[in-house]
């Protein structure tokens, strides 16, 4: 069976089915871990409906529909990783990963194979503070680099727990979009 993965924050979602077309409906399990205690505080299988339109999806939840601006980039090992912005908020999440199947998975990590995570810049701006250093071990979310970008402070945050290979930028550095910001290993 396919299943679609993705974490955001403290949340985790497994479709059942991909999601494919312009619209539909399939079943996805959500899963809140609790940061303190790593123990799954809330989980859940939902029934969500989506519709694709120019920018994005639109979630249609028992809870209403909500509307979700993507902006994909393929990663160095062919998967996607999306900046996606919840329309009409201020909610922003940045690099978010999707996995198809676990089989991948779980055969990587039967051969050993160690994967390299590039986090890149998604827009121009300029390099504020590094928050870290070759051979650091970062956990997933940590702030890793302190970007101005259109006159706002970004953070750009770990999207998975590894060891900090490269730092690819210096402070004041001007950097364009996709530029590599920092590399690290699982």
């Amino acid at each position: 069976m396919s299943i679609l993965q993705t974490r955001v924050g403290s949340w985790s979602f497994k479709w059942k089915s991909v999601p494919r077309g312009n619209e539909g409906t399939a079943s996805v399990e959500v899963t809140q871990m609790n940061k303190a205690s790593g123990v799954i505080s809330k989980s859940n299988t939902l029934t969500v409906s989506w519709r694709r339109d120019a920018d994005g999806i639109r979630l249609i939840l028992p809870d209403g529909t909500h509307g979700f601006d993507l902006q994909g980039q393929k990663d160095d090992d062919g998967g996607t990783q999306f900046n996606v912005t919840k329309r009409g908020s201020h909610l922003e999440w940045t690099a978010v990963p999707f996995a198809y199947g676990e089989r991948e998975t779980q055969a990587n990590q039967r051969a050993g194979v160690k994967k390299a995570i590039r986090v890149r810049a998604q827009m121009p701006g300029k390099i504020l503070r590094i928050m870290v250093v070759p051979g650091q071990m970062v956990e997933k979310g940590q702030p890793i680099v302190l970007m101005e970008a259109m006159k706002m402070e970004n953070e750009i945050r770990a999207i998975q727990a590894g060891k900090v290979s490269q730092v690819k930028v210096t402070e004041g550095q001007a950097v364009e979009t996709g530029a590599d910001l920092v590399l690290f290993e699982t």
